[in-house]
Order: C-alpha cells, then sequence, then structure tokens
C-alpha cells in the first residue's frame, strides 16, 4: 500500500515537472551579441512561438570568468509567431558573452 501511494506521488511530481519544463511551442534563438561595453551588451534573438501568446524570454550575460553580470526577462509581444528582437541588457561589468536561457508563455 505504501508503494503505491509513494509511486503515485512521484508520478504526479513528474507529470508536473514535465508540464512546466517539458517540451514547449516556445523556441529562442540568440542571432547575435554586439555592442558590448563595461555596462551593456545588445541582444538580438529570434522567438518562435504561437500566434497572438506573449511570451516571456530570459536572456543573460557573462563576463571572462564566467560569472552573470546581467539578466533580464524581455516581453516578447503577441503578434506573429516569429519574432525578431534586438533587446539591450544593462550589466554589472564587462560582459564577454550574451546568451538566451528559454522562453515560456507569459503568464
Amino acid at each position: 500500500m505504501l508503494a503505491a501511494v509513494l509511486g503515485l506521488g512521484v508520478t504526479g511530481i513528474a507529470v508536473k515537472l514535465y508540464l512546466a519544463y517539458g517540451v514547449t511551442d516556445y523556441a529562442v534563438n540568440l542571432t547575435s551579441y554586439r555592442d558590448i561595453t563595461d555596462n551593456q551588451v545588445v541582444l538580438q534573438f529570434t522567438v518562435t512561438k504561437p500566434e497572438k501568446s506573449p511570451a516571456v524570454c530570459v536572456v543573460r550575460a557573462r563576463n571572462r570568468a564566467g560569472a552573470e553580470v546581467g539578466r533580464a526577462e524581455v516581453v516578447v509581444p503577441e503578434l506573429r509567431s516569429r519574432v525578431d528582437v534586438s533587446y539591450t541588457l544593462s550589466t554589472t561589468g564587462l560582459p564577454v558573452s550574451g546568451e538566451t536561457v528559454g522562453c515560456r508563455a507569459q503568464r
């Protein structure tokens, strides 16, 4: 009996995690990062999402040591299913790279 209850609990947790972090209709592709200064980097990326559904994408910048020096959530409007975005990310130090972490539906 205990094994069945534990099995159901583990299954429930697995389903919840899959729904939160599993395969989604939201994808992001970093096109470039440029205009690097001591306190910013400009990221260009393309978001693919369901049409007329706004998205939130997480972007970040790292310094030479690999530490995160900037992070932001970027709202991508409803509009089309494929959207090109240019975003200026403020940083706390000199970045050497810009990254897209991922996108999800805006809540």
